[in-house]
């Protein structure tokens, strides 16, 4: 049976939402948000029913965490735990160390300071700076709980703000967890980072300048 990962990782290579996903599927939104936060114990039948959208729409999994499209594989690399945060920002700093540029979307800073503490986190943002790597950040509308300069914030109105935080940097994708457990799910591939690139700057042309 496929993972939690592998659905994760296929939708985000087809950039289907959750919503698609639920109509391919012929499952409600609400269901494939608690599948894929852990919270729930999908039963079989489910997991075929997702499975056989994804592949319907030309996915397919192989033997691992991979997954295939049109002859390209995947390997799907998971940070489980509470370092998986860390791991996320040292390959941040590993991917960009001459420099560059994260987006990060649908973020609440204050899961950060909550999993990896308030000390640590500033120590990071510090390195990052240090290497002249760069962020924009789209949150949600009235929120005011800034770590960096108020002009990398935009806001975007509640409908539009994404329910799980993801990263795009260099040629990398990745989406954050913070329950059950706190997981990263990170795929590399070109195609799916210039997507979701593409997809975040659309939306940060529409977005508001924060306001204190």
């Amino acid at each position: 049976m496929v993972t939690l990962e592998q659905i994760k990782a296929a939708r985000a290579l087809l950039n289907w939402n959750q919503e698609e996903l639920a109509k391919a599927s012929g499952l409600s939104k609400p269901a494939i948000a608690n599948i894929e936060r852990g919270t729930v114990t999908p039963r079989f039948e489910t997991m075929n029913a997702i499975t056989r959208a994804l592949e319907e729409a030309g996915v397919e999994f192989i033997e691992g965490p991979g997954i295939r499209l049109k002859g390209q594989t995947l390997q799907v690399l998971v940070f489980e735990g509470n370092d998986a945060i860390f791991r996320l920002w040292n390959d941040q700093l590993t991917t960009l160390k001459h420099g560059g540029e994260r987006l990060i979307s649908g973020v609440d800073e204050r899961t950060f300071d909550f999993v990896a503490g308030k000390e640590r986190f500033r120590e990071v943002l510090e390195k990052f700076h240090k290497h002249g790597i760069t962020s924009r950040l789209l949150t949600m509308e009235g929120d005011t709980y800034f770590v960096e300069p108020i002009s990398h914030y935009r806001w975007v109105p509640e409908g539009l703000f994404t329910q799980v935080p993801y990263f795009v940097y260099g040629d990398k994708y990745a989406i954050f967890i913070a329950e059950p457990k706190p997981r990263i799910v990170l795929i590399e591939n070109k195609a799916i980072a210039e997507s979701y690139r593409k997809q975040f700057n659309t939306i940060w042309q529409n977005a508001t300048l924060p306001t204190l």
